[in-house]
């Protein structure tokens, strides 16, 4: 029974973080006890960052036989960025650049904040696209650099923070319909942030960059999360998306800075 509660709670936020179709699994919803499920799907919220981060490392080692050490950054760069816009949606992508656009224009602080579409599709000026290519060109050059420098263990430090933020962010009730993105418990809360902070200190690899970014990260989460619950009483998804996509690329420049370094 407890692997049922783990594939319902897996799928539940696959479907929170990520575009792509989540794995169909064989449930008896009608036996699973809904407080349990809720309290499992806090903790997969790190747990699917690990997977993201696994999957770059992987990634990293099936590209390792190509010949030519740039050919194999170069492929490894583009492919992690192309791979994490996909699975995404380039939700996080499209909030930002959105957001940007829109305060170029002179728009409301709040219509820049609430008004920015997450759909990539949508249209942009050039002021989107031009940030949209220099974005993603930073987060592929950080990919990179990662890669060449070995330390591919920091795409786990990466998803497992962002993810973690995001988190605690969709404990907020949303603007559209007033409910919680997930049902948080306040006690459960550091219990997740602890166990993220393990697995990024066990399994990313570099203590001292590790700790700048979950301070940097546990901050960020509770800044922007009392801002939008004192503020404006709620937050959106497309919020969520775009702090978590912040979160990555900070993270994303201060491990290869300190790779490079």
């Amino acid at each position: 029974m407890f692997i049922q509660y783990l594939m319902k709670a897996f799928s539940l936020t696959w479907g929170l973080l990520w575009e792509v179709p989540a794995p169909q699994f064989k449930l008896h919803e009608s036996k699973l006890d809904h407080v349990i499920v809720n309290r499992l799907v806090l903790i997969m919220f790190p747990i699917l960052g690990l997977l993201a981060g696994t999957v770059l490392i992987l990634l990293g080692h099936l590209v390792a036989p190509i010949p030519g050490r740039y050919a194999e950054t170069v492929l490894f760069a583009a492919f992690a960025m192309i791979l994490v816009e996909v699975f995404s949606g380039a939700r996080g992508l499209s909030y930002i650049s959105s957001c940007l656009e829109l305060y170029t224009q002179k728009n409301e602080t709040a219509k820049c904040i609430f008004g920015a579409s997450t759909d990539i599709h949508s249209e942009r000026g050039p002021v989107g696209l031009v940030f949209i290519f220099i974005l993603l060109l930073v987060r592929a050059v950080c990919f990179g650099l990662i890669l060449r420098g070995g330390g591919s263990s920091w795409f786990i430090v990466v998803f497992v923070l962002s993810y973690t933020v995001q988190f605690q962010l969709a404990g907020l009730n949303s603007l559209v319909d007033n409910e919680p993105f997930v049902k948080s418990d306040p006690n459960m809360e550091w219990l997740v942030w602890l166990f993220a902070v393990l697995l990024v200190l066990w399994l990313g690899g570099y203590v001292v960059p590790a700790l700048v970014a979950v301070v940097i990260s546990v901050i960020v989460a509770a800044g922007v999360k009392r801002l939008m619950d004192q503020v404006f009483e709620g937050t959106t998804a497309g919020i969520i998306s775009g702090i978590g996509y912040i979160i990555e690329t900070l993270i994303l420049i201060i491990g290869a800075a300190a790779l490079e370094g």
